[in-house]
């Protein structure tokens, strides 16, 4: 999942770092973490969550922003060495096996690089996995372990 291909954008030019898995009708919910070029990060989850059956479902929310912790120019390094480009796996996913959708972007928003990866393949690859610990560090020190990535 990572060689020495480049981003199709200029890493340095990137403006922010996304990583978004689940689902909102998923128990789990979906959680997206947005890293800025300055350390800044977001983490955003929403699930929708069961009412009365007369109302439909209710969306339950939380955002909580803060620092990242550590070295973000690090973080957009490691970032910048995914293969962008690669073709959505074709193996079967296990039985609810998450999907994390990694974005980078552009700093005029019009130019983003998009990858979609299996979660359990991303956790074993030498490049994404340090980059998905330290946003998940980052989530569990701002919600206080209550948010998954």
């Amino acid at each position: 999942m990572t060689d020495d291909t480049p981003v199709p954008i200029d890493p340095s030019d990137a403006s922010q770092l996304v990583a978004e898995v689940g689902e909102p009708s998923s128990p789990d919910g979906r959680t997206r973490v947005t890293l800025h070029r300055d350390g800044r990060l977001v983490v955003q989850w929403e699930r929708s969550a069961p009412q009365d059956p007369k109302q439909g479902r209710e969306r339950e929310r939380r955002e909580e922003a803060g620092e990242l912790g550590q070295d973000p120019q690090a973080v957009f390094e490691r970032a910048s060495r995914f293969l962008w480009d690669q073709d959505f796996p074709t193996r079967p996913g296990l039985p609810d096996e998450a999907i994390l959708v990694w974005q980078l972007g552009g700093a005029d928003d019009r130019r983003t690089a998009t990858v979609k990866v299996w979660l359990e393949d991303a956790e074993g690859d030498p490049s994404m996995a340090p980059v998905l610990q330290a946003l998940r560090e980052g989530t569990a020190r701002l919600t206080g372990g209550d948010v998954y990535l």
